[in-house]
């Protein structure tokens, strides 16, 4: 909840959550005026997939549907966040087990022209589980976090943002961040290897036909990008992504982590003993979060 508060403002629609009172405000006529508003052909895309006769398929359906009693009034995208994220460093004193931490930065939209270097960039840092950097650095090599990962945020209609996140002992929460922004530095500073480099695009390749391995994985996909504009905006999305995912160089990696990647507009949120989290891990007595901050 307040990672959302920090990236989006605290007025944006996604930051609206449910309460008691919000939920028995809502009543029938409610309902009832929203359905005629919105439920109709206009905002349906309908997708068959099956042993069946395309033609007779068609007829069938347009039949089944003409008498539909509102046409649905198409409405206007989600709305992106008017306010700016809130960088700098911020806690939230909480009795959890362990210290919680999330590091963010306004990302991208799933058109951004840099799209696959992000990715794989993205992949190679922290997303791509135990070949990751971050994982091996922070699990594997020091024990201090079970689960470490990054997500790019590839948003359909406003940027959505990037984010690492881990779950650590609360004394070595720093200790923790610090090597995070060592190896974000570090992608940033240099070249990712070859190694690293074939892995990450081999995975993206290779895993490609994981997407469409029924007929109605293919309809759902087809269905969803001409929903969203996907298919109006870049129809040849499917046809070039293998091509896209191989033509990403390392100086591109590099490019792009310059871009994104920028500690002075990130925003670190950490949950839980705050007081514990500020003393540090005594093993590592420079990794301190006031140091950092």
């Amino acid at each position: 909840r307040e990672f959302g508060f920090l990236m989006r403002g605290e007025g944006h629609w996604s930051n609206r959550y449910t309460t008691e009172t919000s939920v028995k405000g809502i009543t029938r006529d409610d309902l009832l005026a929203l359905h005629k508003r919105y439920v109709g052909p206009k905002n349906f895309i309908l997708a068959v997939s099956g042993d069946f006769d395309r033609a007779t398929m068609v007829k069938q359906l347009e039949k089944a549907f003409a008498k539909w009693p509102t046409t649905g009034e198409r409405p206007a995208g989600p709305v992106g966040p008017t306010a700016g994220a809130s960088t700098g460093w911020f806690m939230v004193d909480k009795a959890v087990n362990q210290g919680r931490v999330s590091v963010g930065i306004r990302g991208i939209q799933r058109d951004d022209p840099d799209l696959y270097p992000l990715r794989v960039m993205n992949d190679i840092l922290g997303g791509g589980g135990f070949t990751s950097r971050l994982v091996n650095r922070i699990r594997s090599d020091e024990g201090l976090a079970y689960q470490v990962g990054t997500r790019l945020g590839e948003g359909v209609y406003y940027p959505e943002p990037w984010r690492l996140i881990f779950q650590s002992k609360v004394r070595s929460v720093a200790y923790a961040t610090q090597i995070a922004l060592a190896e974000i530095a570090k992608m940033r500073d240099s070249l990712v290897t070859a190694d690293e480099l074939e892995t990450s695009r081999n995975g993206f390749v290779e895993a490609f036909p994981t997407q469409f391995a029924t007929a109605g994985a293919i309809a759902g996909q087809l269905a969803a990008d001409e929903l969203t504009g996907r298919y109006a905006k870049n129809p040849n999305y499917w046809a070039e992504y293998r091509d896209k995912l191989r033509a990403v160089t390392a100086q591109d990696v590099q490019r792009v982590a310059r871009r994104l990647l920028a500690p002075e507009k990130m925003t670190f949120l950490m949950v839980g003993d705050t007081k514990e989290i500020s003393l540090g891990d005594p093993k590592h007595e420079d990794a301190k979060i006031a140091s950092m901050a």
